[in-house]
């Protein structure tokens, strides 16, 4: 029973030396693209006006970056 125990933990341990060791480079590739993304978020609208055809609020074009 400890022999069974004891290769289950030597083959966890060299799954994570693997991933942490070996692949590293390929997995920091892959999040170094997966952490930037552009998606355009298009929401053009009307003017909203009010009964007398008063414009109560206009659509500007505003650029906005998010500071983290």
């Amino acid at each position: 029973m400890q022999y069974v125990v004891l290769f289950i933990f030597l083959l966890l341990a060299y799954g994570l030396w693997r991933l942490q060791v070996m692949h590293s480079g390929e997995y920091a590739l892959l999040a170094e693209k997966n952490r930037v993304r552009n998606v355009p978020i298009l929401a053009p609208r009307g003017k909203i006006l009010d009964r007398e055809a008063a414009s109560l609020s206009i659509t500007i074009l505003v650029f906005r970056a998010p500071v983290a």
